[in-house]
């Protein structure tokens, strides 16, 4: 399966630019936002997989599972007719509640795509009134919701082996890089073409901003 690669931290791209790290985070942040805002002009369609995880360590005394204080991220990926992987989404949440599913379907899938979950109750009715939502419980002998947990598993490894990790207020950059590197991932003789329109038509983000 095609991977997220070639990511790079702000100490590696100080270096092969020969800027401060200062200027090298501040360039990879303003890029990574550009790549969101790229592909939010788009919508998953045809049969999704939809599931949430949890990224970051847990503090002392936390609760686990979906009570977790990790941040919560949902995520969707579109299969072609064969079952194969398309498109995803990526979008962190503050919890995993219906209306918050909801608003995220909205945002990410197209009217009348077929989803398939898990059966946590919440997607329930989030998913159920704008779209056709298949749910069963998760069984692991199963393969349920292949695509989204391998990608999911790729996801996890990139970030701790490039990043050594990142912090929740920045996350969604990161899981926007991810996302348009993937969704690209066919086209990379032109990727950087792409890339240089997404940043000139992205709307000027200060650095005070970016650390907001």
């Amino acid at each position: 399966m095609a991977r997220a690669v070639f990511m790079i931290s702000a100490m590696g791209l100080m270096r092969q630019l020969h800027v401060t790290y200062k200027t090298a985070w501040y360039l990879g942040q303003r890029i990574r936002q550009a790549m969101g805002n790229r592909d939010e002009k788009y919508l998953l369609d045809g049969l999704v997989e939809f599931d949430d995880s949890y990224f970051g360590g847990t503090h002392s005394g936390g609760k686990r599972g979906r009570g977790t204080d990790k941040a919560k991220v949902l995520m969707a990926v579109s299969k072609d007719k064969k079952g194969v992987a398309k498109y995803m989404k990526l979008r962190v949440v503050p919890n995993l509640k219906g209306p918050t599913v909801a608003k995220f379907a909205k945002a990410a899938i197209a009217e009348g795509a077929t989803i398939e979950t898990d059966a946590l109750r919440s997607y329930r009715k989030a998913l159920s009134e704008k779209h056709s939502h298949n749910w069963e419980v998760f069984d692991s002998e199963k393969e349920m919701l292949l695509w989204l947990h391998t990608i999911l598993s790729n996801v996890k490894e990139d970030i701790l082996g490039t990043f050594h990790g990142v912090s929740k207020k920045y996350l969604q950059r990161y899981l926007n890089e991810i996302a348009y590197r993937f969704n690209r991932r066919f086209m990379q003789p032109v990727l950087f073409d792409h890339l240089l329109t997404a940043v000139t038509d992205s709307p000027p983000l200060g650095l005070e901003r970016l650390k907001g």
